[in-house]
C-alpha cells in the first residue's frame, strides 16, 4: 500500500474544551478535511484533505511537541520527506516591535528555558536579572560553546531564512482584521511606537518559554536574550511556549532522514502584549476581573489573521506543487 505523503502539514497548539476557538478550529472549518488518522503517542488526530493538506494538534508547552512530532513521524503511514510544515500559534508581542494583532514570519528560535536562574530577591545589586546563560556567571554572558563543552548547544535554531522572506513577500499585504476594542488597547501604549500601529505582517523572532512570564523586565530580559544568542542578528519580536519543542523535534527526525528542516516555518499573530502599558502594573494588565475575550481584545483577531496569512502560504504551496515539490521556494 503506497504511503500518504502531505505536501503541506498545519501544526496548532491548543485547542480548548470550551466554545471558545484555539489555534486549529479555523483552518479545520474553512479548509475542510475529510480523513482523519489516529496517531498513536501523538496530542491529536491528523486530518488530511484531498489536496494534501494535513493539521495536527501538537499539545502545548516544552515537550508535548516534541512527543507528537515524534509519534507522527515514526508511523508508517506516512511519507513526510517533501512536507511543509507550518507551525501557525498565538503569542504575546513585544510593544517595541510589533502590535496588537501582527503576524510575524520568525527566523530564529531562541530557547528560554535553558539557564541558570536565582530569585530576583537574591541575586546581586547590580544584576537587571537572576537568568543567566548555562555555563556563565553573570546574564548575558555566553558561555564556551566549544565541542568540548558540557552544556547544551541548541538555545537557538535557525529556520530556513529563504523560505521566511519567500513567505513573508507573498503575505506581507495581506489584510488583517482590526476591532475598536483592539485600537482602544493599542493607545494605552503611549511609550511604544510600534505598539501604536495597526497590525501588519512582519519578519520577527520567537522566544519560546514555558512559563507565561509578562512584564516590562522580562521584556527587557527577553530583548537581551535573543540578542545574545542571535549573536545580535535576530529581534525579540513574539514570545512563545512551544517552538523550541516542535523544532527539536523536527531536527530530530531530519537526522533520520524523515523530514526536509529546510521546509519548515513559524507563524505567530499577537493575541496580546508581553507587557504592560504605561500606568499600571505587570499584575494588574495580567490578571484582570474581565472575561478572557475582554481581557485579551486581540485574542479572536489574532486567530483570524493567523489563518489568513497562514492559508495564503498554505494554497500557494499547493497550487504551485508541480514545482515546490522539488524546489523550496525562496526570495
Amino acid at each position: 500500500m503506497p504511503r500518504i505523503a502531505p505536501k503541506v502539514i498545519i501544526f496548532s497548539l491548543f485547542e480548548p474544551a470550551s466554545d471558545l476557538p484555539g489555534e486549529q478550529k479555523l483552518f479545520t472549518d474553512r479548509i475542510g478535511f475529510s480523513e482523519t488518522y489516529e496517531i498513536p503517542g501523538a496530542m491529536g488526530d491528523l486530518f488530511m484533505n484531498s489536496d494534501g493538506v494535513g493539521a495536527l494538534l501538537l499539545g502545548i508547552g516544552a515537550t508535548k511537541p516534541a512527543i507528537s512530532l515524534m509519534a507522527l513521524g515514526y508511523d508508517e503511514r506516512f511519507d513526510l520527506t517533501e512536507t511543509y510544515f507550518l507551525i501557525a500559534g498565538i503569542a504575546g508581542v513585544n510593544p517595541h516591535a510589533g502590535s496588537l494583532g501582527s503576524v510575524a514570519w520568525a527566523h530564529f528560535a531562541v530557547d528560554g528555558n535553558l539557564a541558570f536562574e536565582i530569585d530576583a530577591r537574591e541575586m546581586p545589586e547590580d544584576w537587571p536579572t537572576g537568568i543567566f546563560p548555562l555555563g556563565a556567571n553573570e546574564p548575558y554572558e555566553m558561555p564556551y560553546r566549544g565541542e568540548d563543552g558540557v552544556f547544551l548547544k541548541d538555545e537557538i535554531i535557525e529556520l530556513n531564512g529563504k523560505l521566511m522572506n519567500w513567505a513573508y513577500t507573498l503575505t506581507r499585504n495581506e489584510p488583517l482584521q482590526d476591532s475598536e476594542e483592539m485600537r482602544a488597547n493599542r493607545a494605552l501604549y503611549t511609550d511604544h511606537a510600534a505598539a501604536l500601529e495597526a497590525p501588519s505582517v512582519l519578519q520577527g523572532d520567537v522566544l519560546a518559554c514555558e512559563r507565561f512570564w509578562h512584564g516590562k523586565y522580562y521584556t527587557d530580559w527577553a530583548q537581551r536574550w535573543v540578542k545574545l544568542w542571535t549573536e545580535d542578528q535576530g529581534m525579540f519580536v513574539m514570545s512563545s511556549m512551544e517552538d523550541m519543542a516542535a523544532l527539536r523535534g523536527l531536527k530530530a527526525l531530519e537526522m533520520q532522514g524523515k523530514v526536509d528542516f529546510s521546509r519548515v516555518m513559524v507563524l505567530r499573530s499577537a493575541s496580546n502584549y508581553c507587557m504592560q502599558p504605561p500606568g499600571k502594573t505587570a499584575i494588574e494588565n495580567m490578571t484582570s476581573e474581565e472575561s478572557e475575550e475582554d481581557r485579551y481584545p486581540g485574542y479572536l483577531p489574532s486567530l483570524e489573521n493567523l489563518f489568513r496569512v497562514g492559508s495564503r502560504v498554505v494554497e500557494e504551496l499547493v497550487d504551485g506543487w508541480e514545482r515546490w515539490e522539488k524546489e523550496v521556494p525562496c526570495f
